[in-house]
């Protein structure tokens, strides 16, 4: 086969596959758990390969190692911000100035994450925050080369494999393209996380679903009115509990190769485990990767505090585990996904997977380091 089939679980669902295939061969299609994978349709399908040349999976990505680390802080920070709020700064400025930006927002028409194209007239109030799903990338690609090739100025940010997806899709450099990636934990599906909320029975449709608050894990789910209807902490929520330990992650997530100090996009940002600047809330971790991304945090240097991070590289990369390898695969994620399988009950699959004894996961532990003990020789 000469099509994107041949990826199997390794795929991430970046889409750019999907955009690329010159006869509408290939959709997204959902497995049981809520992970998308790519489904051609073989009446169509003519063995081009071209969803295989840009599948960032299949071809070599181009790494570059930070040329700058920064602990930063926007001046103006959002209530609803994560840490230092940089994402929501730089959003804001960069449509303020009249640039088009593509992230993912929670889709109050059609109860999803979704990226989404946010320009001047049409800016949320709360387009800030972690989304600690896999969002819909919809027909942001292609919407994003149109406005690109019309000369408007566009930041697109997403995880690594969502921007490493559009720059195989585009292949083609662009001066007036930033692209920002976020240090990647893993992600969930949607399926497993509105399951979740389900089983909370919240009054719908919700108008907004925040997981952060500011350096803090939480669930924080909002009514029309803007109003707080759930809130839960990180210790006490079963989502939370099964993405933290990397049992309810997307299998490519587990052999991520993005998962290293070298990065894909423009700017890398996350959680600076530390303290560098004078606030109460947490900074932001910030990987200036090229050139262009320097020149672009620079036109908001009056917004932002900032320190160097340069002389403090290594312990950068060992409070991120995101910049030294993937997540780890919780030896309880088969019980929980054989148990989500027969019963679709997201909360009662994470109770019942915790049931797994100890001397099974020991026991998993030492056939797995035999295994590897097996490879290395």
């Amino acid at each position: 086969m000469n099509n994107i089939s041949i990826i199997g679980k390794k795929c991430t669902s970046c889409s750019s596959c999907v955009f690329s295939c010159p006869k509408d061969a290939i959709a997204l299609k959902e497995d049981v758990f809520g992970f998308s994978f790519p489904n051609v349709d073989f009446a169509k399908c003519i063995n081009c390969g071209k969803c295989l040349t840009k599948c960032p999976i299949n071809n070599a990505s181009d790494f570059l190692e930070p040329i700058n680390v920064f602990a930063m802080d926007a001046v103006a920070r959002n209530a609803n911000s994560s840490s230092g709020g940089i994402a929501t700064a730089l959003i804001s400025s960069f449509v303020s100035s009249g640039g088009i930006v593509y992230c993912t927002q929670f889709s109050v028409e059609k109860q999803r994450f979704v990226f989404e194209r946010f320009f001047l007239e049409h800016l949320p109030a709360r387009i800030s925050g972690s989304r600690y799903v896999q969002s819909d990338i919809s027909n942001s690609f292609c919407s994003c080369r149109s406005d690109l090739a019309a000369g408007f100025d566009v930041l697109f940010l997403g995880t690594p494999c969502q921007v490493d997806g559009l720059i195989h899709f585009l292949n083609k450099h662009y001066d007036n393209l930033i692209t920002v990636d976020i240090l990647c934990h893993g992600v969930p599906s949607q399926k497993m996380f509105f399951n979740h909320l389900s089983g909370i029975k919240l009054e719908k449709p919700y108008d907004d679903v925040l997981f952060r608050n500011r350096n803090k894990y939480s669930i924080r789910v909002f009514n029309y009115a803007g109003e707080k209807s759930y809130e839960s902490r990180e210790k006490k929520d079963l989502f939370l509990e099964g993405f933290q330990e990397g049992r309810i992650l997307r299998d490519s997530c587990f052999v991520c190769k993005y998962s290293r100090f070298e990065r894909v996009s423009d700017i890398s940002l996350g959680d600076f485990w530390g303290k560098r600047l004078d606030n109460n809330a947490g900074d932001s971790l910030v990987l200036v990767n090229t050139d262009k991304g320097l020149s672009f945090l620079r036109r908001f240097n009056d917004q932002l505090e900032s320190a160097s991070l340069q002389d403090d590289i290594a312990r950068v990369i060992k409070n991120n585990p995101a910049l030294k390898k993937p997540t780890k695969k919780s030896l309880r994620r088969q019980l929980f996904l054989r148990t989500y399988c027969k019963n679709c009950d997201f909360d009662k699959s994470i109770i019942m997977s915790r049931s797994l004894k100890k001397r099974f996961v020991e026991l998993i532990r030492q056939r797995r380091a035999k295994r590897n003990m097996k490879a290395s020789v």
